[in-house]
């Protein structure tokens, strides 16, 4: 991305030479965490000079912020649209749409010599189309209830465009998207944005940013010593949840497990056991040396946080927190 003077951004540009507008950009943000080597997240937001006025040919896309509903965006097909290269190897004038097909992260595992991640979206043309070079930052688009949604960002693919490709996954940066605008919209205008407006109901979790979209983008966690082994689970980025037995007091260290490789290795600060410590209360809390960072979208477990909810899990009222419920809490099993 380069610096904010040197770009601008055409708006209602069906024609890309004939844009119903231009706006210049006064201010570029990147994911703090961007991998030039392997494009992890390869993400950023642009902020323009002024206020744009919605019309027939100028609309904004919806991006889902409920994680709660995000399930409805994970459909098997969707849309990517860009001014790329076409079969005939050049860039097209008119705006292009090609149709993709969502494929098991696996699939891209060998499309290039890095890691990919779960923040990623592994996608095939279907046919002859394929995004190309040119698309990239281009939306994939699905449609929820007529609306057009956007669910992903063109990143990077094979070079003869005729295959599986890699999208950067926007429903995994939803917090760092509304965080974003938040801290840039109140550092530059005083003005605070509706992400940053208070919640009706507090959460009933214990940690807020927790629960990933599937089992394997939770944290999980190996814990091993001298000749020791143990698995838990991250309920916060700092907090490890395990069995107490057979937990050795000697100096343990922690591995952070994602789905396809570790995310490198804490020091045990302290671990608190039940103070009735025996087999019917065989649980212990692990604290680490310091929160753990880079999980590239991993996220820990969800836990009901307070007493009320933990007891009236099958019995609240409030649909959204029975589906919150059903779809986010997780019951932790131990090896």
């Amino acid at each position: 991305m380069e610096s904010s003077t040197d770009l601008s951004v055409m708006l209602g540009a069906h024609n890309k030479s004939n844009p119903e507008l231009e706006i210049p950009v006064i201010q570029t943000i990147k994911h703090q965490h961007f991998n030039r080597n392997d494009l992890s997240n390869d993400i950023g937001l642009l902020k323009l000079s002024h206020d744009v006025v919605i019309g027939n040919l100028i609309q904004p896309v919806c991006i889902y912020v409920d994680k709660n509903s995000m399930w409805r965006a994970e459909q098997p097909t969707f849309k990517a649209l860009g001014w790329g290269k076409t079969r005939h190897a050049n860039d097209s004038e008119i705006l292009q749409s090609v149709m993709l097909s969502r494929k098991d992260l696996s699939h891209c595992q060998n499309l290039v010599n890095v890691d990919i991640y779960l923040t990623q979206i592994c996608a095939e043309g279907q046919g002859f189309g394929d995004s190309c070079t040119g698309d990239s930052g281009g939306p994939l688009i699905v449609s929820v209830d007529k609306l057009e949604t956007q669910i992903g960002i063109v990143s990077y693919g094979l070079s003869q465009c005729t295959g599986l490709a890699l999208y950067t996954d926007v429903t995994k940066f939803v917090d760092w998207i509304a965080e974003s605008i938040r801290l840039n919209e109140v550092a530059l205008s005083g003005r605070i944005p509706i992400f940053s407006q208070p919640e009706v109901q507090p959460s009933i979790w214990l940690h807020r940013d927790c629960g990933g979209d599937t089992m394997l983008s939770n944290m999980r966690a190996l814990i091993f010593g001298i000749d020791f082994r143990a698995n838990g689970a991250f309920i916060t980025e700092q907090f490890v949840l395990a069995n107490s037995n057979d937990l050795q007091s000697h100096p343990l260290r922690v591995r952070v497990i994602g789905y396809y490789k570790s995310f490198g290795e804490y020091g045990v600060h302290s671990v608190m056991r039940h103070s009735k410590d025996s087999t019917k209360n065989d649980i212990a809390v692990l604290r680490l040396n310091k929160p753990v960072t880079l999980t590239d979208g991993l996220k820990p477990f969800c836990m009901l946080g307070h007493n009320y909810y933990q007891h009236n899990l099958k019995s609240l009222n409030s649909e959204s927190v029975q589906t919150i419920s059903i779809e986010r809490f997780t019951q932790m099993n131990f090896a």
